[in-house]
């Protein structure tokens, strides 16, 4: 049912420095670069990748005053690559897993993704990639008219 790990989440301050250490100088690869909309406010997000690792480069909403609760920097959570998102939210729910956010499609990948937490509160992403899509389809864009603002 989860079959690897499949990206980390870092908030950090400032996307395009971010992006250009972790490609300039720690020799990743830039993947995508998208806006993420939720209900306080729309934010950035770069995806590096290195040997098939991916890291997710988040701005930090609390910088841009929209989500007081978020920490500065750091670990925002990780991610877990699922065979089948309903099968995965069916064992979940079953094993009493708290769901901080109910599958929906993605919108920095084609796929779904829910979110739970372990039982400290650390934040784990469910993801199960869809069409042929993954973090080496570099042919993948998004439908959202605010990424041509960071192109």
């Amino acid at each position: 049912m989860f079959n690897r790990v499949d990206h980390l989440e870092i908030l950090v301050s400032d996307v395009k420095k971010s992006v250009g250490f972790y490609t300039r100088v720690l020799g990743f690869e830039r993947a995508r670069w998208t806006i993420a909309h939720r209900d306080y406010g729309d934010f950035e997000q770069a995806c590096v990748v290195l040997n098939g690792f991916m890291i997710e480069l988040i701005q930090n909403q609390q910088n841009n005053s929209l989500s007081p609760d978020s920490p500065l920097s750091g670990i925002k959570a990780f991610a877990l690559r699922v065979d089948d998102m309903q099968e995965a939210v069916k064992y979940l729910k079953n094993e009493n897993v708290q769901f901080t956010r109910e599958p929906k499609p993605g919108g920095s990948f084609d796929g779904l993704r829910a979110e739970i937490v372990d039982p400290d509160g650390t934040g784990i992403e469910l993801r199960e990639w869809k069409n042929g899509d993954d973090i080496g389809n570099s042919d993948w864009k998004p439908s959202d008219p605010l990424i041509e603002q960071i192109n």
